[in-house]
């Protein structure tokens, strides 16, 4: 099963400039999850490795920013929370919601492919709007496309294949969504409800304008920094299992790593082992190894995280194998 992290997310809206606001530990969160890094549906609900966005919106009532993160946060009997990764409020803000899999999507299906668990495949965006025809604020529009792009340039993707709405991917396999709807500067004369939902098309070409305008990560930092792969033998089994924190970073000669940036799930895209998975193909990577007890207390100097000692748990972690 695969199963990825997007504990990255934070460094994707920093690298497209978009200011946003972490939501944490939350009583109404019924992972129980203390930090938006380590907060998704259970690995044993399915797997997780998006090849694309879904764009929501969230139907609700001029909620509150407040009532809203409840709401995505607890879900509901069918969908339990967390319900996205990403909110965009009316104010217009954006909140970071969960680095693993969200109950967002559903049952659904690209064009012309089969039904299929798209909670799997896509990362989801809750936007507010009531959906019934309130008028989307012209700023709100346009971080909305900018967070999208943003996503787009971070891993990879194209607007014309990869930006996906509710009502388009829900539909054919009975999940009868609308979202997003309601007119907006794009197609000012949209109603609400059903009738309203926005033309793909239109969305994505404009998402595809503020597309390529940020950096994905770099994948060779250069000669001031050093890949650095911290290996943590039996984090949950001593015998056989092997797991990895990957960083980019300045290390002295004490192997302490500063300036950190936490590459996360994005290991074997920007660094990737050789066959034995256990070599990194990217030469310079250095390896430290560690126990799981020292790397509980294990301490970062930097900006991501800093002096984190509470988050080493193996969800932090990426098998080797």
């Amino acid at each position: 099963m695969t199963y990825i992290w997007l504990d990255d997310l934070d460094q994707c809206l920093q690298a497209a400039s978009l200011p946003y606001t972490e939501v944490n530990e939350s009583p109404y969160d019924v992972t129980g999850a203390n930090y938006w890094k380590s907060r998704g549906r259970p690995q044993s609900t399915g797997q997780f490795a998006p090849v694309g966005v879904l764009c929501h919106h969230t139907a609700d009532n001029y909620a509150s920013v407040s009532s809203n993160l409840a709401v995505i946060l607890q879900g509901n009997s069918e969908a339990p929370g967390p319900i996205c990764h990403l909110y965009v409020s009316r104010e217009p803000k954006i909140y970071l919601i969960a680095a693993g899999r969200c109950n967002h999507a559903g049952k659904g299906t690209f064009p012309g492919g089969n039904c299929q668990d798209m909670n799997a495949q896509l990362i989801g965006i809750e936007a507010s709007n009531n959906g019934v025809g309130e008028r989307w604020g012209d700023s709100m529009i346009d971080l909305y496309a900018r967070l999208v792009a943003a996503l787009i340039d971070w891993y990879g993707w194209r607007v014309s294949d990869d930006v996906w709405m509710h009502h388009i991917t829900g539909p054919p396999c009975g999940n009868g969504k609308i979202d997003p709807a309601g007119p907006y500067k794009l197609q000012p004369n949209l109603p609400g409800g059903s009738a309203g939902s926005w033309d793909l098309n239109t969305w994505r070409n404009y998402v595809a304008t503020f597309a390529g305008t940020s950096p994905a990560p770099d994948p060779n930092p250069g000669e001031e920094m050093t890949l650095c792969l911290i290996h943590a033998p039996g984090m949950s089994n001593p015998n056989s299992a092997e797991y990895w924190a990957v960083f980019a970073g300045d290390m002295d000669a004490q192997g302490v790593v500063n300036s950190v940036r936490h590459l996360g799930p994005r290991l074997n895209s920007v660094i990737g082992f050789e066959s034995d998975n256990k070599t990194p193909r990217l030469k310079g990577t250095k390896i430290l190894e560690r126990s799981k007890a020292s790397m509980t207390d294990f301490t970062l100097d930097g900006p991501v995280p800093t002096g984190d000692k509470t988050s080493w748990a193996d969800n932090n972690f990426y098998r080797g194998d």
